[in-house]
C-alpha cells in the first residue's frame, strides 16, 4: 500500500509499511509500521510496535510502544514513545519517552525523558523533567530544567535548574541554579542565584 489518508477510524495490524500516511481521523496499529517519506498526524494514532518514518508531523496525539525513528519529528500536540531517534526534533506540545536521541532538540512545551542531544533549545516557560546530555544547551526565560550536563550552558533570565554540570556556564540574572558543578568557568550575573558551586575536572557524561 503506497498511501493511506485516514479520516474516520481505522485498526490495522502490522507489520506494514506505507509510502505516506495521513491521519485525521483515529488510527491503530498492532505491531510495527514503515512510513517512506511523510507521517502526519492531526487526529489520534496508536502504534503498538516500531514507528520509523522519513518525517513525522503531530497536531494530534500520537501514542507509539515500541521506538520512534525518524530524520525529523515536529509535533504540537501529545506524544509518547518508549524511545526516540532522530535528528532534529521540534515539540510545542507534550512528550514522554524513555531515550530520546537527536542532533537537535528545542522544546516549546513539556518533555518527560532523558535527551542526548548536540544542540538543546529549552524555550520561555517550557518544563523537562529527566537529564540532557549535550554539547550545548540554552534555558530560555521562565524555564524549568531538571539536570543539565553539557561542555555549554546557558541559563537565560528567571529560568531555573535544579543541576547543571558544564565545562562552561553562564547563569543570567534572576536565573536560578540548585548545584553548578564546572570544568572551565562559569558566570553568574549580578542578581543570579546559585545555592552550591563546584569545580571538576571532567565531565561525568559526553554529548553524542
Amino acid at each position: 500500500m503506497s498511501e493511506l489518508k485516514v479520516g474516520g477510524s481505522v485498526k490495522l495490524r502490522g507489520p506494514i509499511s506505507f509510502r505516506v500516511l495521513d491521519v485525521a481521523g483515529s488510527l491503530s496499529i498492532e505491531g510495527d509500521v514503515e512510513v517512506e517519506e511523510d507521517f502526519k498526524v492531526s487526529g489520534s494514532g496508536k502504534v503498538k510496535g516500531r514507528l520509523k518514518a522519513k518525517s513525522i508531523r503531530a497536531a494530534g496525539s500520537l501514542d507509539v510502544e515500541g521506538e520512534v525513528v525518524a530524520e525529523e519529528i515536529d509535533f504540537s500536540g501529545s506524544m509518547k514513545a518508549s524511545a526516540i531517534k532522530t535528528g532534529s526534533l521540534s515539540v510545542s506540545g507534550s512528550l514522554k519517552s524513555g531515550v530520546i536521541e537527536a542532533r537537535e532538540v528545542e522544546i516549546h512545551g513539556s518533555v518527560k525523558g532523558d535527551i542526548k542531544a548536540v544542540s538543546v533549545i529549552i524555550g520561555k516557560k517550557s518544563k523537562v523533567r529527566g537529564t540532557i546530555v549535550a554539547d550545548r544547551v540554552v534555558v530560555e526565560r521562565k524555564a524549568e530544567v531538571e539536570r543539565i550536563i553539557a561542555r555549554e550552558v546557558v541559563i537565560e533570565k528567571d529560568a531555573e535548574a535544579d543541576y547543571v554540570e558544564a565545562e562552561k556556564a553562564i547563569v543570567k540574572r534572576g536565573a536560578y541554579v540548585g548545584e553548578l558543578r564546572y570544568v572551565k568557568e562559569y558566570v553568574a550575573e549580578e542578581g543570579a542565584e546559585v545555592d552550591r558551586v563546584t569545580r571538576i575536572e571532567r565531565l561525568s557524561a559526553e554529548a553524542p
